[in-house]
This record gives C-alpha cells, structure tokens and sequence, in this order.
C-alpha cells in the first residue's frame, strides 16, 4: 500500500469519526455546534464534560466513539512511525552510498566536544570527512547539516571499514577512553599504513601506547591548554 492510499485511509477514518459522532449526538436533541463540540472532546481526549445529559444509548454511542478514535489514533501512530523510520533507514542507506564514494578524507572517531570542534575546523576548510560515534544524535543534526555520521564501535574493524578508512588520508581519535583511541589506532594502522593518525591522551602512559600502536601525532589537551595559558599570561604581563 502506497503512501496516499494510507493517508486516504486515515483522514477518510477521522471524518468517518466525526461525521459518526455529531450524527449520533444530534440523535439526542442537540444542536449542531453542541453536537460537534462534544465529538470533538471525545475523539481528542483532552477532558470530558456532557453537554447534556445522555440517554442510555447516547451512552452507548459515547462507548463506540471512544473505542473507534483510539483505533485511529492507534493506526495514524502506528503509520507515522513507520515513515518516520523509513526515513531514517533511507537516510542511512543514503549517506552509506556516499561515504562509499569518497576518497582521500578524513575520520571523526569520537564526537564529542572536541570532535564537533574539529569537524568545524574541517568543515570551514571544505574537507570532506566522516564522523564515528558510538552514540545516536537525538538532536537529528547529522541530517539536518549532511553530515557523514556512523553509529558503532570505534574499536570494531567493520564501522572503520564502512568508513572508508582504507581510502582515507587522515584519521583522528578523540573518544573519552584512551584504550579505545589505542584500540582504534591500531585497527586503522593496519587497515591503512599510509592513513596519518593524530590521537588524543591525557597521560604520558597513554601517549605512550598510542605511538607504540601506530600514532603519527598525540596531542595532550590539558598539555595544549596549558601552554596556551601559560603563553598569554607570560605575554600580557611582559609587555
């Protein structure tokens, strides 16, 4: 079934409903706008107050209306949902067709603060790159700005793989867990001895490890920080 044969079905249901509902209240001696008013309320559940007093079987029609718009209601959800990750799902094969196509980029392991901030700079300078994060966005950014966004493992050799990293000419590993960036590293060195891999740590152990697995560049960010600070404040109070 097609999408409009669906869309056809729901709003053919709700005005099914409507059209059901004042009839049935009209049978009870209201007016029209009492009649739509009180159908209204029913279907939408949003409180519920008579009119009116009802007679035993505009009780009963009360039952069958309620009954009836919460199967709709079950239906246009269920229908929504089902686009929603058809959506997703074709999204995904969408930009996986792409990410297939690229050469010479770079990867994102990692998209956190630091991640968002490097895929700024490679942004701003027309770089082309995919990003790797273990979590879901639940903001739906990756879509919104076409972003090359994989869910998974940076560890696992596959997600590095549906990435492109053979073709890729640099990586960088900034997720929170340095045996990860040491793991992940090490997968992509020997998936791509060529790839240029610049890695994150906060501990000279860690820095350590990354070079032993295949690191071309560690960066400390507390060291970075640091020497920043320390430059600034030497500068501003030397002159």
């Amino acid at each position: 079934m097609n999408n409009f044969s669906q869309l056809k079905i729901i709003l053919s249901l709700v005005i099914s409903l409507v059209l059901y509902g004042i009839v049935g209240f009209m049978t009870e001696g209201w007016s029209f706008a009492d009649s739509v008013y009180m159908t209204i309320i029913t279907i939408s559940t949003v409180g519920y107050n008579e009119v009116h007093e009802l007679s035993t079987m505009g009780r009963w029609h009360v039952i069958v209306l309620i009954l009836s718009s919460l199967g709709s209601v079950a239906y246009a959800f269920s229908y929504v949902t089902q686009k929603l990750l058809e959506t997703r799902y074709f999204f995904r094969r969408k930009m996986e067709r792409s990410i297939e196509k690229l050469e010479h980029h770079f990867i994102v392991a990692g998209y956190g603060r630091m991640g968002k901030k490097i895929c700024s700079i490679l942004q701003k300078n027309n770089k082309k790159y995919v990003v790797i994060d273990k979590n879901e966005q639940s903001d739906d950014s990756p879509r919104k700005h076409e972003l090359y966004y994989l869910v998974g493992d940076v560890t696992d050799d596959g997600i590095l793989t549906k990435a492109g990293v053979s073709r890729a000419k640099g990586l960088v590993t900034v997720v929170d867990s340095v045996s990860d960036n040491v793991y992940c590293t090490l997968t992509a060195r020997s998936l791509n001895d060529s790839l240029f891999i610049v890695s994150r740590s906060v501990s000279e152990r860690g820095t350590a490890n990354l070079l032993r697995a295949g690191a071309d560049k560690v960066i400390n960010p507390y060291d970075a920080g640091g020497a920043c600070y320390g430059a600034n404040i030497v500068e501003t109070f030397s002159s």
